[in-house]
């Protein structure tokens, strides 16, 4: 049985699109089939046995409430949820008027995406950007009107952003230490100055903790030892001046932060199985 809202239970100011596109769509990771900008009043409800899609929902103002086959809970301002809409469900105002945005989704990763999602938010997600998350969302419901391989690709592009976002927020510990804080500043510091000349005692000394304190931390947060990651972060940052540059190796060692050119060239092998310019050479087959 399905229960469809009444235009009665929203404002006239809500949006409801559907996607203007080929049958080809279907195969793309991602796809949406329509999507809207809802201003619900009190009283609106929505109740399915089945709907063959997936849904993402995003409160924006007032609240939601959503039962599914695992339990009920409320979508507060902020929150995100995916609903497996092959399963009976339903969601409806919490209190009083209901702003949010909708999304009805299928495509090969779509299942994926959702079982992927489960562990870490079984019910709902806050997002942590809400303004860009909003912001994405919006632009894919408005989106949704024009035809085009080319608008079909960017549609697709925007919910993979979306997704990733969501994922990521979901993934995220509900609490973070101040040495987890530290931590991550510590990675966006090496990521902003990989071509200076970075010590990890420099690094503890500057976020306050002693070495090895430092060292396990970091490898705690984010796998790897900080040396391990500073140099990465250079060897990666050289494949792409190999490739899209015209730079000397010799140059490139520099601005990514080696000491010479003898200290790139054997880092650069020990980490890729060939030298920078055998890589240069094979990319630019």
């Amino acid at each position: 049985m399905i229960m469809k809202p009444s235009y009665l239970l929203f404002k006239k100011t809500s949006v409801w699109n559907t996607l203007v596109v080929p049958v080809s769509a279907s195969r793309l990771p991602l796809c949406p089939s329509e999507a809207g900008h809802f201003f619900a009043l009190p009283g609106y409800a929505v109740r399915r046995d089945f709907h063959n899609s997936f849904l993402l929902l995003f409160s924006i103002n007032g609240a939601g409430l959503v039962k599914t086959a695992q339990g009920e809970y409320t979508l507060s301002p902020g929150e995100a949820a995916v609903i497996d809409c092959h399963m009976p469900h339903s969601y409806s105002n919490r209190s009083g008027d209901w702003e949010f945005l909708w999304m009805h989704f299928s495509g090969p990763f779509a299942e994926a995406f959702a079982e992927s999602l489960k562990p870490c938010a079984p019910e709902k997600c806050a997002i942590t950007d809400t303004e860009h998350f909003r912001s994405v969302f919006l632009d894919i419901i408005n989106a949704l009107n024009t035809g085009g391989t080319y608008n079909l690709l960017k549609i697709n592009r925007m919910m993979s952003e979306l997704f990733f976002r969501l994922f990521a927020d979901a993934s995220r510990p509900a609490y973070d230490s101040e040495t987890d804080a530290l931590i991550r500043h510590a990675t966006e510091f090496i990521d902003e100055n990989y071509g200076s000349d970075i010590t990890v005692k420099e690094l503890s000394k500057h976020f306050g903790l002693s070495e090895y304190h430092f060292i396990r931390s970091f490898k705690r947060v984010t796998g790897v030892p900080p040396y391990t990651y500073l140099i990465s972060r250079r060897i990666a940052e050289a494949k792409r001046m190999l490739a899209m540059s015209s730079s000397t190796v010799a140059e490139i060692a520099v601005k990514c932060g080696f000491a010479d050119s003898a200290a790139f060239i054997a880092g650069f092998k020990n980490r890729t199985g060939t030298t920078p310019m055998w890589y240069r050479k094979d990319f630019s087959k």
